[in-house]
């Protein structure tokens, strides 16, 4: 069995969803699942703890879709490093409820084909003119949808700018990101830390279950 390359839990007491690492499609469901049952549990709303290096745009936008529908309100809270779609994902909380622990590190990531055209150079077969235009193609693609959701509630007067950080790959602090209108504000760490021990406890119980 494929080892997990993500934690996620959720309690349903405190109403909070907690993510770490890679999104993908098991990512994707296990989210959707239990985003599902916090909406079937009250209405009271949600906090998302986001943390990872990304993972696929199209899981991501599965889980943007599920928290766009959700009847109650999700708060996004950013902590750790944040890159590429688990930086996309924090986009999904409408305006006023993207949050950020001081200290948070975001990355923009310029998008990545990994499969075909990486195992052809490997196994050391010729690539045409044509495969390497189709995977730019694909690339320009993601990465307009990227932008897309950065654009949708930034500061208008800063999407330029956001262009170019995406281009060269920038980190930013959590004052940046406020400054760019791509997060609202910092979130209180007593919160923060009273929630994380929860989750850490909850990921244990499940390795021993």
């Amino acid at each position: 069995m494929r080892k997990k390359t993500f934690k996620l839990v959720s309690s349903d007491q405190e109403r909070f969803i907690w993510l770490e690492g890679v999104i993908n499609r098991q990512t994707a469901g296990e989210f959707i699942k239990q985003l599902t049952k916090l909406n079937n549990d009250g209405s009271d709303p949600i906090f998302l703890y986001v943390s990872g290096p990304g993972g696929l745009l199209d899981s991501c936008l599965d889980m943007i879709i599920a928290i766009n529908n959700s009847k109650s309100k999700v708060l996004c809270v950013a902590h750790g490093e944040v890159a590429s779609s688990s930086f996309v994902l924090t986009q999904a909380a409408t305006i006023g409820f993207r949050l950020a622990i001081a200290g948070t590190k975001f990355k923009f990531h310029r998008a990545l084909y990994k499969y075909k055209l990486a195992v052809s150079i490997k196994a050391g077969t010729s690539i045409s003119q044509e495969d390497y235009l189709d995977r730019l193609k694909i690339l320009t693609k993601f990465d307009g949808v990227i932008l897309a959701m950065f654009f949708l509630k930034c500061k208008p007067n800063r999407r330029m700018e956001i262009i170019e950080l995406q281009q060269a790959e920038e980190i930013l602090s959590v004052k940046r990101a406020i400054s760019l209108g791509i997060m609202d504000n910092y979130f209180d760490k007593k919160d923060f830390s009273k929630d994380r021990k929860i989750a850490k406890a909850l990921i244990k119980q499940r390795k021993s279950s």
